[in-house]
């Protein structure tokens, strides 16, 4: 089962639990442009924690998604799909061995100290990032065997092949990092309404992602609980306050700022692990926020003053041609980094091979 494998062209598809997001991209010079895409509301209880719960909902949607799609041209029969940062393991290894034959072995001998399931519950597939002196620097990316075949079941029933199964967070840092050409030491907090997770990259290497304990949900729910509000109250006053302190006397900002200092402390701990556990770590220069949460007013301020480094709102846009403005607004663009960045792996596909 290979992660990071193609070698044809392929759209990206992006599955949450509420959404499911399509993208293909194509080439015109040296330009990139979004050819086709689309998105649709799942039924809820369709997808639970990223795995396929009612085949028969995902099918049909799934189907309604490929059918109604905007764009011009015809779609691939290729897919690349996004892992959820839920339930998926992304980890760095540094193993010393006289040759390449020799990681395998050693990688199926550390990797259960790693994960809390068995070699034969997993598919996993690995990279070498470098290779000095004798130790390999490895990415590995494992899933359950039981969430992607859950996918797999239903993207063949509608003769749509996955190639390839990316986890997230690789997708999210091929757009933002590699695409964007800012290879400085980084992190991107994906801040989306149910799951949120933080990603450390190093030049164009994701060392380690974390789920985050924020989420626009949580807020909601917080907010709501707080002033005895329903849900779709306390949403419109997230977003009508957002975290100024001047709207409404900036009484969300001071509901709110335990949980800002929670997310920043979260922040602080992956940069200590990061420092503390990888050899010849970088200063972590940007904090780049992405998904739906990172619209939120004053978000980015209110992290920059806490951690005392730049953040900024990520730009999905930047190296891409948004091929309808009306659509793709900053809000709704947020939403689909994911899908874009599978979609550039489509596009341009390396030379990464299976060696699960």
């Amino acid at each position: 089962m290979s992660f990071f494998s193609t070698n044809e062209s392929a759209f990206g598809l992006d599955i949450s639990d509420k959404f499911l997001r399509l993208v293909q991209l194509k080439r015109f010079g040296k330009k990139i442009k979004i050819q086709l895409f689309n998105e649709v509301k799942l039924p809820p209880q369709t997808v639970t924690n990223g795995q396929v719960a009612n085949n028969q909902y995902f099918i049909q949607a799934l189907k309604q998604l490929i059918d109604t799609k905007h764009g011009l041209g015809s779609l691939s029969n290729e897919v690349i799909v996004a892992l959820p940062q839920a339930g998926t393991f992304l980890k760095t290894l540094e193993i010393a061995a006289n040759n390449e034959e020799e990681l395998l072995p050693k990688i199926e001998e550390l990797l259960p100290q790693s994960l809390p399931l068995a070699l034969e519950e997993i598919y996993y597939d690995w990279q070498t990032i470098k290779s000095q002196e004798g130790v390999y620097t490895i990415l590995v990316g494992a899933a359950p065997r039981a969430l992607v075949d859950s996918y797999s079941v239903a993207l063949n029933g509608l003769g749509i092949l996955p190639v390839v199964f990316e986890i997230e967070a690789i997708a999210i840092a091929r757009l933002l990092i590699e695409q964007a050409a800012d290879v400085r030491p980084q992190i991107i907090a994906d801040l989306g309404a149910n799951r949120s997770s933080l990603i450390l990259s190093e030049g164009s290497d994701v060392k380690f992602n974390v789920t985050l304990t924020l989420s626009g949900k949580q807020i909601d729910q917080y907010i709501a609980e707080s002033l005895e509000l329903d849900l779709d109250k306390a949403e419109q006053a997230k977003i009508i306050c957002g975290l100024s302190r001047d709207k409404c006397h900036g009484a969300v900002l001071e509901l709110l700022t335990p949980l800002l200092d929670e997310l920043a402390a979260q922040i602080l701990h992956a940069v200590d692990f990061y420092q503390n556990n990888f050899s010849a770590p970088g200063l972590i220069e940007q904090i780049q926020l992405c998904g739906g949460l990172s619209g939120l007013a004053g978000l980015d301020q209110e992290i920059q003053k806490r951690l005392n480094t730049p953040v900024v709102i990520a730009q999905p846009f930047k190296n891409i041609i948004n091929p309808d403005p009306h659509y793709f607004t900053a809000e709704k663009s947020q939403s689909f980094i994911p899908a874009i960045g599978l979609a550039l792996r489509g596009l341009s596909p390396k030379t990464f091979y299976d060696h699960a």
